[in-house]
């Protein structure tokens, strides 16, 4: 059976020799446990815009029965200058960028990328979020592909998907007060805009999800051998498990037979 990766570099294998990758990444490991052919979409760095465009392409392609979507940061963005030119918030291999007639040197490419993060806030980009996953999985549903998203770096909570108590300051965890602007609002504000959220986050499918609030950076027990920063080896094992556990769990390996 063939199946599909898409996700950020937690999935492409940053920080890993190719053929380690092939090795001990987790895309490898759960292929080779169900005796699957997979294809490794991972974009490093990729935002989760991105990383839906690409999914899409997969679904409606018709070559793959199952699709795993890994998403990443809420906050990054990827601007394009020019033909398969790519600037992108979150890229710090490069110093500095240059493009025909396009320069931003050190200093100012670090001033923009701090303006853009002001700018691009994770309420909005929760909701998008949300968005991107019922349209997969809508689109999944018409052309019969089976769907599985991981959380890579998202940092959500589980009082995003309930109704808070009267208590908001104990309701809320620390990123959503972060995200709320919790000591600047009043009580009305903050109930209104969590609302709002929830109207959203309550339309995921969370049977669809691995690990819906426990991210693969929560999961990181050792770091990948080449940047030292990365998921490394032992996580792998991690994630695969997780993986295979949740797959049995929906006696996905009958897909085997298709």
């Amino acid at each position: 059976m063939n199946i599909a990766f898409h996700g950020c570099s937690n999935t492409f294998g940053e920080g890993f020799e190719p053929n380690d990758w092939l090795e001990f990444g987790y895309p490898s490991l759960v292929s080779n446990n169900y005796n699957w052919n997979h294809k490794n979409y991972g974009i490093p760095g990729g935002s989760n815009l991105r990383i839906f465009h690409s999914a899409v392409d997969s679904i409606v392609s018709n070559n793959y029965k199952t699709i795993f979507v890994q998403w990443s940061a809420v906050n990054r963005i990827w601007l394009s200058p020019g033909p398969n030119i790519w600037w992108f918030i979150n890229d710090t291999k490069y110093p500095d960028f240059r493009y025909r007639d396009l320069y931003i040197n050190a200093k100012d490419q670090k001033l923009i990328k701090e303006k853009l993060l002001f700018l691009n806030h994770d309420y909005q980009n929760i909701i998008d979020l949300c968005t991107y996953c019922n349209v997969l999985e809508q689109l999944a549903i018409y052309n019969k592909v089976k769907l599985v998203f991981i959380n890579g770096l998202l940092h959500w909570n589980r009082d995003l998907f309930f109704l808070p108590s009267n208590d908001l300051a104990e309701s809320f965890s620390k990123y959503t007060k972060e995200i709320f602007d919790f000591d600047n609002r009043n009580d009305n504000e903050l109930i209104q805009i969590h609302n709002n959220l929830f109207n959203h986050t309550k339309t995921l499918n969370q049977s669809l999800w691995v690990n819906i609030f426990n991210s693969i950076h929560h999961l990181r027990v050792d770091f990948a051998p080449v940047d030292n920063l990365h998921p490394g080896p032992k996580t792998q094992q991690i994630i695969y498990k997780k993986i295979v556990n949740y797959l049995d769990s929906f006696s996905i390996k009958r897909l085997t037979i298709l």
